[in-house]
Parts: C-alpha cells; sequence; structure tokens
C-alpha cells in the first residue's frame, strides 16, 4: 500500500507538472492575425489599401490579384509600369496594411511567405511594419523592414529598423534613429518561395529567414504599435544603390509592363514575455578552474547558456563558442579552459526568444592572478 500510495503521488505530481507546461505554453503564444490570402478578393476587414504616393517614382492604388500554382494559393502585388493617375511620372504599385497595430509588449512575431520571381532591377520588395504620426512641424515615424532589393544579387535581403526617425533627416546609419544591414545568405535566392520573420522585442529587433536567426539590432528599436504592410514599388534616384535608370513610368497603357510580388500567408503572433538579460557576470579563477557567476533578471528563462572565446590578438573579434547551459534559476557555472587568457559571456533563454548578452568578462588561467574576472563592456 505504502508504494501504491508514493506511485499516485508521484502520477499526481506529473500530471500537474504537464498541465503547468501546457499552461505556460497555452498562455505565452496567440495567433492575433493570419491570412493565407486564398481569395478570391482582399479581405477589406482586415486589410486596407495605399493610395499614396512613396519616393518620386511611385504611387500605390493598385490591388492584389489572387492566384493558385501547385496548389499554393496567394496574393499577388501589381506593379505597373504606366499609371492612370500620373501617366509617364509615376509607377503604380501596391501596398496593403493591417487595421489593426500591434506592439512589442511581451514580444511579438511577423511572419510571411513570399517570392520575388516575376520581378526587374529597380524594385523594392517589402513585408515590414511601419507607423509615423505629426509632431509639430515634423512627420515622425517608427519602422521594421525585410526588403528585397532587386538592383541587388538575389541572395541578398535587407533588414532595417528605425525609431523617431524624423522626416528629412540626415541620420542615416546613425544607431539610434536608423540602422540597416543587407544580409547574403548560402543557399538563398530572392525568387524562390521564402519564410520571413520579424521578432519584435522592447530591447531588440531580430530578423529570421526560413527559420534561421540572420540579424539583429538593439537599436534602433520601435516603441510606437504599428500596421503589418507589405507593399511594391519602384525606387527613384534619391535611393541611389536602389534605383535603376532602365526602369520608366509610361505615358500610355499599351506600353506598360506588369510585375508581380507574391505572398502565400502573413501571420502576427503575440510570443509571451520576452527574456531579459543576465546581468554582472564575474568569476573567480581556482587554479584550473573558472567558476562564473551572474545576477538572473529573468522570471521566464528556461535556462541560460554560457560561450567562451580566447582573447585574441590586436583588433580582431573574438570567437565565441557555446560550452554549456544551465537550467532554470541557475547562475553559476565551472568550467576549465586551459591555460591562457579567456573572454566569457552569459544569455538567457526559453522557448519563444533568447535574451541580449551579459557583459563581457576577461579572466586569466595558469598566471598569477587568481580571482575577480575583469568587466569589459555591457
Amino acid at each position: 500500500m505504502y508504494f501504491n500510495r508514493i506511485r499516485s503521488y508521484i502520477i499526481f505530481f506529473v500530471f500537474l507538472f504537464l498541465l503547468t507546461i501546457s499552461y505556460h505554453n497555452t498562455i505565452s503564444e496567440e495567433v492575433l492575425l493570419f491570412d493565407d490570402f486564398n481569395g478570391p478578393n482582399l479581405n477589406t476587414s482586415t486589410w486596407g489599401i495605399g493610395t499614396w504616393n512613396i519616393g518620386s517614382k511611385s504611387q500605390f492604388g493598385n490591388t492584389p490579384e489572387f492566384k493558385s500554382n501547385n496548389g499554393t494559393t496567394y496574393a499577388s502585388l501589381i506593379m505597373d509600369t504606366y499609371n492612370p493617375n500620373s501617366p509617364g511620372t509615376r509607377v503604380l504599385g501596391t501596398e496593403i496594411w493591417s487595421l489593426e497595430n500591434f506592439d512589442a509588449s511581451g514580444g511579438i512575431e511577423f511572419e510571411a511567405r513570399v517570392r520575388a520571381l516575376d520581378i526587374t532591377g529597380g524594385q523594392i520588395c517589402s513585408f515590414f511594419t511601419y507607423q509615423g504620426n505629426q509632431s509639430g512641424p515634423d512627420w515622425i515615424s517608427d519602422e521594421i523592414d525585410i526588403e528585397i532589393v532587386t538592383t541587388k544579387p538575389t541572395d541578398t535581403v535587407l533588414f532595417t529598423s528605425w525609431n523617431d526617425w524624423v522626416d528629412g533627416s540626415n541620420d542615416y546609419g546613425d544607431g539610434i534613429h536608423h540602422l540597416s544591414t543587407y544580409v547574403s545568405i548560402a543557399g538563398y535566392n530572392y525568387q524562390d518561395w521564402n519564410i520571413y520573420k520579424i521578432r519584435w522585442y522592447s530591447d531588440r529587433v531580430e530578423w529570421y529567414v526560413n527559420g534561421v536567426l540572420k540579424n539583429t539590432h538593439t537599436s534602433p528599436v520601435p516603441d510606437r504599435a504599428m500596421p503589418i504592410r507589405a507593399n511594391f514599388w519602384a525606387a527613384g534616384p534619391s535611393w541611389a544603390e536602389a534605383h535603376d535608370a532602365s526602369l520608366q513610368p509610361t505615358s500610355d497603357a499599351a506600353s506598360n509592363q506588369r510585375y508581380y510580388y507574391d505572398i502565400d500567408y502573413i501571420k502576427v503572433t503575440s510570443l509571451g514575455e520576452s527574456v531579459e538579460a543576465p546581468t554582472n557576470l564575474s568569476a573567480n579563477v581556482n587554479e584550473t578552474s573558472v567558476n562564473l557567476s551572474w545576477d538572473d533578471n529573468s522570471l521566464n528563462e528556461d535556462g541560460f547558456e554560457i560561450f567562451r572565446a580566447k582573447k585574441p590578438k590586436g583588433r580582431r573579434s573574438p570567437e565565441y563558442s557555446s560550452i554549456g547551459t544551465t537550467g532554470t534559476d541557475i547562475n553559476s557555472f565551472t568550467d576549465s579552459p586551459g591555460n591562457g587568457s579567456w573572454l566569457y559571456k552569459v544569455n538567457a533563454f526559453n522557448s519563444n526568444s533568447v535574451s541580449a548578452d551579459s557583459n563581457e568578462i576577461q579572466v586569466s588561467v595558469g598566471s598569477k592572478k587568481k580571482g575577480g574576472g575583469k568587466k569589459n563592456r555591457n
């Protein structure tokens, strides 16, 4: 009877544990928007259609077409070189935008499966979020972009974030209001179907291509609620690297050329609370052992991952490798790296996200110095 009672207790606590996991998984992620673009028309209770000018060469106003090929039904955003509103002056592109706004509270993920197959040079195919407003004499905006720039090689994609950007300012690339990064990806071709994700947290933006993290910005990070958008347009001469002078608006309908940017689906998911980064990483060196410890600032981590690098010579960047993980609420780790000067950093993780890195520390093993890691930076 004693063993039966123990077995009953074990079964009960296992059940309670599984129920807790199920509950947390249920509340941590919630699909807020999903459209698989099955047509036959755009769902105007979910999406608005842009009608404004963008740059010096484009105007929005086209409505997506719906197509099906090899079992995939999708929306095609259209760009025409003939624009009846501005013949010979502006091409006519397409922008759709969600009527619902989203913010970074707890983390938000924007996901789309798209391809830029029927395109030409000088076009921009975007999946992005944007919001702006007039503040006194200035138009101020926030934005996060994934952009296919068709003047670039087909293995290249552009990631950009903006925060409190003042229209007409020259703060490009300042890392405070604007930062953009072109990334070349082995085996990637923007003319194929690819899955793109933007993960937006209060302290960072992450970009994923086909499930792999490709870029992170910790600044600038937008802080206003924004809709999710997709558009297709032609860059003007002011964006020199994206402009192609051979792509010109036509002045008559008979000369029109039509291009398509295809979207299989768009999905928006609330990720639940993001995990906070550990701080105050320090170390004590005891002969051949490095005993690391740090402050646990998160209430929802699954554990911590520890990274080590050999201190490089000169100004070369350190090459970090993961050397282990700990479980929840375990904020210490012991390593035996061998003699030399070593660098360490730690981050926190859960099933939804990975935190920013802790401060980096430097230790020496096999020297007279016995303890106290040197803090290099936060």
